[in-house]
């Protein structure tokens, strides 16, 4: 699974380069950002039973996951962050009805780490955080933990 997940990554990087490898945080290539994004959708869909869903090489649908009617977007992180954070970008539309985090600790291995509804998500003004890039920051002690 983790060789397809690369492969996936690679063609990810190639459908969002008019967006430079598409967003990237920290010190990441896009091919190991868009792996990292891969690994967290399929966590997601091992752990809820949803493993018929695509995995979409650009744009999905603002979520990635269906589980009994509820629509899930996974942001996961990467292993160079500690204490990771809920991360959508300002400019996202919120459509999913909860946004799932996700930590990759070893290159094959995504933790799911917790869950915002979108409500908790809209309620809050975008931030600078990390660095420049805007985007609205759910810290780790409001998340549902998993």
């Amino acid at each position: 699974m983790y060789r397809l997940a690369g492969l996936i990554a690679q063609a990810r990087k190639l459908t969002y380069e008019p967006i430079e490898g598409g967003r990237v945080y920290g010190n990441e290539g896009s091919i190991d950002a868009n792996l990292t994004g891969v690994i967290g959708e399929i966590a997601v869909q091992e752990a809820t039973g949803s493993i018929e869903q695509p995995i979409f090489l650009r744009e999905n649908r603002g979520y990635d996951v269906v589980n009994n009617g509820t629509t899930i977007d996974v942001k996961a992180t990467s292993t160079h962050m500690q204490l990771p954070d809920l991360l959508i970008p300002h400019d996202q539309e919120l459509v999913a009805d909860v946004y799932l985090l996700g930590h990759r600790y070893e290159p094959p291995k995504v933790l799911l780490v917790g869950w915002a509804p979108r409500h908790v998500v809209e309620d809050r003004d975008p931030e600078r955080y990390p660095g420049k890039s805007l985007n609205y920051v759910v810290r780790l002690d409001e998340l549902n933990l998993l």
